[in-house]
């Protein structure tokens, strides 16, 4: 329902494992704000104006996740999988490790060295896997325009150009 920031939903399981998990949740979370429970009673009464957003986000999300998995995927040393869903990549980036990268040739032998690398020569932010318990992955959102998207590529693109 496009409410991603908004931290809000619900699980549905064994009433067993429901106790379980409340008992967790209880001791983790606050409750949603009154502004977030608003949203999203107004996105889960099925108005008609918002089945029809629906529709055009994924369109539209679908469209951004197809350019940034290609256009990641054409850099040697990257492996990009098809996510399913979200609204961010994780590609596999242990290829670039130890090989001079981008005009400079500078090399990095970690993702938090190659966020720190795409943020200062690219100037495209990234999070690098170590934050999720994944080093060697890097996270890349794909929540933007897609002439910010595609330009972010190709800095991208650019600034992981191996050297021969």
């Amino acid at each position: 329902y496009g409410l991603p920031g908004l931290r809000i939903g619900w699980v549905i399981g064994p009433p067993d494992l429901m106790q379980m998990a409340s008992a967790v949740q209880s001791h983790l979370t606050s409750h949603p704000s009154s502004i977030t429970q608003r949203a999203a009673t107004f996105a889960l009464e099925g108005h008609a104006d918002v089945e029809a957003t629906i529709d055009s986000m994924v369109g539209t999300f679908r469209q951004r996740r197809d350019a940034i998995v290609s256009g990641l995927s054409q850099i040697d040393g990257v492996e990009c999988s098809m996510p399913e869903g979200a609204f961010y990549v994780f590609p596999d980036v242990r290829g670039l490790f130890g090989r001079p990268l981008g005009a400079k040739g500078r090399i990095v032998n970690s993702s938090s060295e190659l966020c720190a690398y795409l943020l200062d020569d690219a100037l495209v932010v990234t999070v690098p896997g170590e934050a999720f318990g994944m080093p060697g992955f890097v996270r890349f959102s794909y929540a933007l325009s897609m002439d910010d998207l595609q330009e972010g590529v190709g800095r991208t693109q650019e600034a992981l150009r191996t050297q021969p």
